[in-house]
């Protein structure tokens, strides 16, 4: 029997599909070297006795914007099954380090949106309740698009997701909880894949069909404008914590000291500053660099806000209190950035009690493009 509950499952297996982030080659090669390592993630004894047997049904897939030899994944997506098929997971990859265009495309570009009804050009038309006006940001809208073109060749399905789960029979759905994961650009991206899935006004699924289906997003950045946020809420009712305040569903599940998930919103980004400040008496003023960096950050987001869109808005969150990393003194931007690289990363295997099973060993350093550019802007990386 699992030892992890099916949330820290999720989270564990959709962290997965960050695996080759490091790693050069095409799309179809990295999609290989990915394939391998889940076969050996789930093979492993200690893999089985935390989440039990779980295997790949669709994908992995790796989207790269200019595919060849040399390229990093810039987006990725696989998904999974338990052994009793009570419950299918779509794991979606976080911003690779590696990729200029995650940071650049996809995390930063917020100052443009797009409508809800016309962000998905591959998908029927979408209609949304009266009174209601969704807009994501561009680099969402962006991610979600590369996604959803994405053509399963790795499991012989040669399916897009949605044709896929729309081919699993009634008899194997309606007993299985479907699960779209994500932590970071991940946790931005797999709500609104699931929402264009599942939408009511046009999707092409439907969650009846299905005995549950949730997103469990994690330091996701905010996706979209509030008038997403309500949509979402709507079709995907968030839920009250369990016993553990990370058993939530259709909440974007945050670390409290994590910079990440404290963009786009205007209130959000002005707690960047001073996030360190109460567990750090020697912090006083911040950097100036992080002070021009949130201020670099809040012009993108006004301007996203400007748009017919309106100001950014989170989704509902559900914070877990995180604490300060070390007693090194926060003194100079170096420092300050030092915090986010683990709050980021390593802090979430400790909120979420799967230290026992780390998704793999996380290189915080790689990071310091990701932050760096929340911290100071792209052009600080």
């Amino acid at each position: 029997m699992a030892t992890f509950d099916l949330w820290q499952q999720a989270y564990v297996l959709s962290q997965q599909s960050g695996s080759v982030s490091a790693r050069q080659g095409t799309p179809s090669e990295l999609a290989l070297a990915l394939d391998k390592v889940l076969k050996e993630f789930y093979a492993q004894a200690e893999t089985v006795s935390a989440i039990g047997q779980w295997s790949t049904v669709w994908g992995p897939l790796v989207f790269e914007s200019n595919p060849g030899p040399t390229s990093y994944a810039d987006n990725v997506m696989f998904a999974a099954a338990n052994a009793d098929g009570s419950a299918y997971l779509v794991g979606i990859a976080g911003t690779n380090p590696n990729s200029k265009y995650d940071i650049e495309q996809e995390d930063f570009a917020v100052s443009t949106t797009e409508a809800w009804i016309s962000a998905f050009p591959s998908l029927p038309p979408f209609s949304v309740p009266g009174g209601l006006n969704p807009y994501l940001s561009t680099g969402t809208a962006l991610g979600v698009n590369n996604l959803l073109g994405m053509v399963d060749t790795m499991q012989g399905t040669n399916q897009t997701l949605a044709a896929f789960l729309q081919s699993l029979s009634s008899a194997t759905t309606q007993q299985a909880t479907l699960i779209f994961a994500g932590h970071s650009l991940g946790g931005a991206l797999a709500p609104p894949l699931a929402l264009a899935f599942f939408n009511p006004n046009g999707g092409k699924l439907s969650s009846s069909a299905w005995a549950n289906v949730y997103v469990y997003p994690t330091a996701g950045p905010t996706p979209g404008n509030a008038d997403f946020g309500k949509y979402l809420a709507s079709v995907f009712p968030p839920t009250s914590p369990g016993k553990q305040p990370y058993q939530v569903w259709n909440r974007n599940v945050m670390n409290t000291v994590d910079v990440i998930p404290h963009a786009w919103e205007i209130s959000t980004l002005d707690q960047i500053a001073d996030l360190y400040s109460p567990y750090d008496t020697q912090l006083g003023t911040p950097p100036l660099k992080v002070l021009g960096g949130v201020q670099y950050a809040k012009g993108r987001s006004n301007k996203g806000g400007s748009t017919a869109a309106g100001p950014y808005e989170e989704i509902e969150s559900q914070p877990l209190p995180g604490t300060f990393h070390g007693s090194k003194r926060v003194a100079n931007f170096s420092d300050f950035a030092a915090q986010p690289l683990y709050q980021h990363t390593t802090a979430y295997d400790v909120l979420l009690n799967v230290t026992s099973l780390s998704p793999g060993a996380k290189n915080q350093a790689a990071y310091v493009p990701v932050v760096r550019a929340m911290l100071s802007g792209p052009e600080g990386t």
